[in-house]
């Protein structure tokens, strides 16, 4: 019963979700910054494997615009369901607060796999028409065969949607908070900022999610260059940055939605 609640609630989630033309543009931008990348970086079929270009594309397009208006995103559209009195109308619906928080998270979560993965699926096409994909090799030696660039890409992304997905977590916690789209977005992108600020200097970026957004493709990059990386243990990290964050904020959202009054 409670799962058929479930799908019930994210059913309805996605379907707002694709009638809203801003999550099409939180989809489709960081893919056309991907693609612009093409501009800086040319490629050329020379017998170079062109991986690079991948890191570079990713990077631009997902790791700081993308994660910035996954997080806005995610935070007004979770706060203006409570400002003009969604929230209330949808749990008319026999779906439990609980469920409908659940599928609010999937559905930005959902997003943001899109969004990441129609960037990584844009720059791997322009690679694959217009570039090479021979693998990496040096004074002709074979570093990394094309097989275990495909592996490692595919590990940078997971990387990548942990963080998208502790974000998504952290902008929906923002959004119950203040109930307010300025706010929201306003508080969401103000705690990414100070965390980014303070990482370094408190020596605490392993711990921090947001970190693995770049580490991610920076350990992609390093495979590119012919140099080994540990991508196995990147996807590891990225994991355990971002479960604590995931959790701690749905439970504390979830805490925070039980007692909200839904009156606009």
């Amino acid at each position: 019963m409670m799962v058929s609640r479930f799908r019930r609630a994210w059913a309805v989630e996605t379907a707002r979700l694709v009638r809203s033309g801003f999550a099409w543009a939180v989809t489709v931008t960081p893919a056309l910054m991907s693609g612009a990348v093409l501009l800086a970086r040319p490629l050329a079929r020379d017998g170079r494997g062109d991986y690079d270009f991948i890191a570079a594309a990713m990077t631009a397009g997902v790791c700081t615009p993308g994660f910035v208006l996954l997080l806005a995103w995610s935070a007004v559209w979770t706060a203006s369901d409570l400002a003009d009195g969604t929230a209330r109308g949808l749990l008319v619906r026999p779906i439990r607060r609980v469920d409908y928080l659940l599928a609010k998270y999937a559905g930005l979560a959902a997003l943001g796999t899109v969004m990441s993965g129609l960037a990584l699926g844009v720059s791997w096409l322009l690679l694959w028409l217009l570039g090479d994909t021979t693998g990496v090799a040096y004074g002709g030696e074979v570093l990394f065969t094309s097989d275990r660039m495909v592996a490692g890409g595919a590990q940078a992304f997971a990387a990548t949607l942990f963080a998208l997905w502790a974000g998504s977590a952290g902008a929906v916690l923002a959004g119950m908070a203040t109930r307010h789209p300025g706010p929201a977005a306003v508080v969401t992108l103000g705690a990414w900022l100070v965390a980014e600020l303070v990482k370094y200097p408190l020596g605490i970026e392993s711990w921090v999610f947001t970190t693995y957004l770049e580490r991610s493709w920076q350990g992609f990059g390093d495979l590119c260059r012919g140099y080994e990386a540990d991508m196995a243990g990147i996807v590891a990290e990225a994991a355990a940055a971002a479960f604590p964050v995931i959790i701690g904020c749905l439970v504390a959202s979830a805490l925070l939605f039980r007692r909200r009054d839904l009156t606009p």
